[in-house]
């Protein structure tokens, strides 16, 4: 996960305090509408490995915990029913309006997955309401509750058993061993990495022969940073293909 630029959550809190003033209520479900895997990195490569819709919940508790303590999720299964707790609490504006970006862009996820029209059944927040709720229904075409004592967006658990449409399984494996990897704090020798190129472009290659942007998109780091790491062992893209 090269190349990562943290900032306090305090300060992205804040910006979403000062935007939703600027841009009105519903601000953030409008811009988690628009967010689409390919915008969460590793992240989101890992989400194309899934076989079910349900599994996205997995990757992100397993990537959350390598990154932060920020977010924590779990699946509570009740019945015919599962709720998706965010345990994150509401303790200013801005965590909240990060709550609804986080649901709503789970909502565009989840279809883009499974290549439906899926949606949640219930959404529960902690926070107050704001003053309007059209993008609100818009994104989530079910109740949205305010003020509840737990965050959590619900579907029906048949609907999370949905099998996804593009499962990736050919990066699986290796995306399993790269968060494992650093979440012990080990970085990936150069010659692991030399291999790890060459088992993609392997798999690529029935479909073409893939460009160094595109293996060092699916082992979630730049063309630099692969161009790099495969140097410092005497490796080239070029060779490797």
């Amino acid at each position: 996960m090269d190349d990562i630029q943290a900032v306090p959550a305090d300060h992205f809190f804040e910006l979403h305090e000062v935007t939703d003033q600027t841009l009105g209520p519903g601000f953030s479900v409008r811009v988690g509408q628009q967010m689409k895997m390919d915008d969460y990195g590793v992240l989101g490569l890992s989400w194309k490995t899934c076989s079910k819709a349900g599994e996205i919940f997995e990757r992100c508790e397993r990537y959350f915990h390598l990154l932060s303590n920020t977010y924590v999720f779990k699946v509570e299964k009740v019945g015919e029913v599962s709720k998706v707790h965010l345990f994150r609490d509401a303790y200013r504006r801005g965590v909240g309006l990060s709550n609804e970006a986080t649901f709503s862009a789970t909502v565009v996820v989840l279809q883009a997955m499974t290549e439906t029209d899926m949606a949640p059944i219930g959404v529960s927040f902690q926070h107050d309401a704001p003053s309007g709720l059209e993008s609100h229904r818009e994104a989530f075409k079910c109740p949205v509750l305010f003020g509840q004592a737990h965050n959590f967006i619900a579907y029906k658990t048949a609907d999370l058993e949905t099998r996804t449409a593009k499962a990736d399984v050919s990066i699986h494996k290796f995306l399993l061993e790269r968060v494992e990897e650093e979440k012990r704090g080990i970085e990936a020798s150069a010659f692991k990495i030399a291999a790890d190129v060459e088992g993609l472009i392997k798999d690529a290659l029935p479909s073409g022969i893939p460009g160094i942007a595109q293996i060092g998109a699916h082992m979630g780091m730049s063309s630099r940073t692969l161009t790099r790491r495969l140097s410092d062992s005497g490796f080239t893209f070029r060779g490797l293909v």
